[in-house]
């Protein structure tokens, strides 16, 4: 489950919390645990999730993949316009 982060408009008071994605907006409607006041919890803005990317990987050797990801490839390389020069690198990257 997601956490999600909330701030009181009155002491400004934050917090985390982890909620179902359904159940986000439930501490606006209830009492800021630090002073208590009534209607002055909000959703923060959160930070944003880190994504990591493997730039190492080399995507030019095909020859290990599975016989399905390739037979994909080729029927997407098949969907392609000719004039692009693309489908045919598909095809020859995915034989």
């Amino acid at each position: 489950m997601p956490n999600y982060t909330y701030k009181c408009d009155a002491c400004e008071h934050t917090w985390e919390a982890v909620y179902t994605m359904a159940e986000y907006k439930k501490p606006c409607g209830e009492p800021c645990p630090e002073c208590e006041a009534m209607n002055t919890v909000v959703k923060a803005v959160d930070g944003f999730a880190r994504v990591q990317v493997d730039t190492n990987h080399d995507w030019t050797k095909t020859k290990n993949l599975p016989g399905s990801f390739r037979e994909r490839m080729n029927t997407i390389a098949d969907g392609l316009p000719n004039s692009s020069g693309t489908k045919s690198r598909m095809k020859d990257q995915f034989k």
